[in-house]
């Protein structure tokens, strides 16, 4: 069943929310690899266009809480098996902050994740609509000491939702619009 950020935040008992990637037209499958515990949302790895996968919950003792894993520097069966979540999304900034994306005119709000130097995870929104080449150099730029992204989802659907009881924002707590439903998220 598809919820909003929100929803999705409230039934689980979530400080917070964002897209977990982009989906099929199913309403339901992720578009890159995506498993959390035993569940396998998506066992197909794409080799088009999604370059990167983010890593959460070791497995076992000594590896990092979470790390992007750029897919041309590292393969996807040194790490796969290592994190109870991993998903694949498109990259946007490659290791050690090297924007992937040319200029272009497409432009939409932006759901993305994040790595700093320090390997902390940073899930940004940002509703002001830019291409993602603008969009990256923005990041770069900014005090967060960002060294690689992946794109999360854009436009519309693009959601981040932070529980207001936990932190001072607007009226429910909801960024980016209409609550839309979105099939698959990070919490």
């Amino acid at each position: 069943l598809n919820r909003s950020a929100r929803a999705w935040g409230r039934r689980h008992d979530l400080a917070a929310v964002i897209n977990a990637g982009m989906y099929a037209q199913d309403l339901t499958t992720h578009t890159g690899y995506f498993h959390t515990g035993d569940h396998v949302n998506n066992p197909v790895w794409n080799r088009r266009d999604y370059r990167q996968a983010a890593c959460f919950e070791p497995r076992e003792p000594g590896f990092p809480r979470f790390v992007l894993q750029d897919l041309d520097a590292a393969p996807e069966s040194t790490f796969v098996h290592l994190y109870d979540v991993v998903v694949q999304n498109l990259r946007l900034i490659r290791h050690p902050g090297e924007n992937r994306w040319s200029p272009q005119t497409n432009e939409w709000a932006e759901a993305c994740l994040a790595e700093d130097r320090e390997g902390r995870a940073l899930w940004i929104h940002c509703a002001t609509q830019h291409d993602m080449h603008t969009f990256n150099e923005i990041l770069l730029e900014l005090p967060l000491d960002v060294v690689a992204a992946q794109h999360l989802e854009g436009g519309a659907v693009a959601q981040l939702w932070v529980d207001p009881a936990l932190l001072e924002h607007d009226e429910d707590g909801a960024l980016g619009g209409l609550p839309m439903p979105v099939p698959n998220v990070l919490g």
